[in-house]
């Protein structure tokens, strides 16, 4: 229990962690922090309580299995696989696990992460807590959708060469995070996210393609772009849909793709695979960009790297 406890303090928050008098008791923490976020799954193998102070950032406590009983700011629901508890950075928190191997997955955001994806998407600054609702239905929709993306973070943690946190990917993967979370738990706000925004004007969505265009090999998020053209995170996803048919980070991902092709049409024939190419610009999922680069070029990546070191198909 000791060691679970040191566990919780490192990764989490500094908690107290009890169990019924007598009762065996085994726990294990497998954890992925990804810059403001930390993603770790929980297993506890006897009825367990759990109790902590303010929390200091916003979290997330998704049943894998079992129910949990929960108490935080004086109120008590239950979680279970259908339905996650959401915590505020404010607030005594009690958790008790009413099932011998419960699994839970614990997601921790920082605070000053959350509110700024906020004012970027409101294109205007929050200063206080957000009230978020004390859970998410994971059943349908936005929570379904999050809750997927919390899996998948999950299952790649022992994937050592998982693509999750490379630098191309992990902010992305991070704001999909905080944003999701923004639309799938009711807080003030929530009506004002789900009104279109107002599009970003031409050279504002002109700004952004410059920064894409000068560096695709950075890490750019959605709110690093909106900070460069001087725009709201919807107002330049707007922008870019209504000029070029296309989200920011697809149009990225389409400079990606130009700068991989580009490496396997210079690459000397055996220096180098189509893998490594793919994944040193960001795409994880080699069939996907197998795909894509056949949707573009009409041959597949691996023609292009054959006949590559100036050579041309025939030559």
């Amino acid at each position: 229990m000791d060691r679970f406890r040191e566990l919780c303090d490192e990764f989490y928050y500094p908690v107290r962690v009890t169990a019924p008098a007598g009762t065996p008791f085994a726990a294990s923490v497998d954890v992925m922090r990804l810059g403001p976020i930390t993603v770790g799954e929980l297993r506890y193998s006897a009825e367990t309580t759990i109790m902590a102070g303010d929390l200091l950032a916003y979290h997330v406590n998704m049943p894998l299995s079992g129910r949990f009983d929960n108490e935080h700011r004086g109120r008590h629901f239950v979680a279970h696989p259908r339905r996650a508890c959401v915590y505020r950075p404010e607030g005594a928190t009690r958790i008790r696990s009413w099932d011998n191997n419960g699994r839970l997955l614990s997601i921790k955001i920082e605070r000053p992460a959350l509110e700024a994806a906020l004012s970027a998407l409101l294109d205007r600054p929050v200063r206080e807590p957000l009230d978020l609702e004390n859970h998410v239905d994971l059943a349908a929709g936005a929570g379904l959708s999050w809750a997927r993306l919390a899996i998948l973070i999950r299952d790649e943690f022992h994937n050592g060469g998982s693509v999750v946190g490379h630098p191309l990917i992990a902010g992305q993967v991070v704001q999909s995070m905080i944003n999701g979370l923004l639309l799938a738990t009711d807080h003030r706000y929530r009506d004002e996210l789900a009104q279109p925004a107002p599009p970003s004007r031409p050279r504002t969505v002109k700004r952004a393609m410059e920064a894409i265009d000068a560096n695709p090999a950075h890490g750019f998020t959605s709110g690093e772009l909106a900070d460069i053209a001087g725009a709201s995170v919807r107002s330049l996803q707007e922008g870019f849909r209504r000029h070029l048919g296309q989200s920011p980070m697809a149009y990225l991902k389409s400079a990606r793709l130009a700068q991989a092709h580009e490496d396997l049409r210079r690459a000397e024939p055996g220096e180098t695979t189509v893998a490594t190419v793919a994944n040193r610009w960001g795409w994880g999922h080699l069939g996907r960009f197998a795909a894509a680069y056949r949707a573009r070029y009409d041959v597949p990546p691996s023609t292009t790297l054959r006949t590559s070191g100036g050579h041309s198909p025939g030559s």
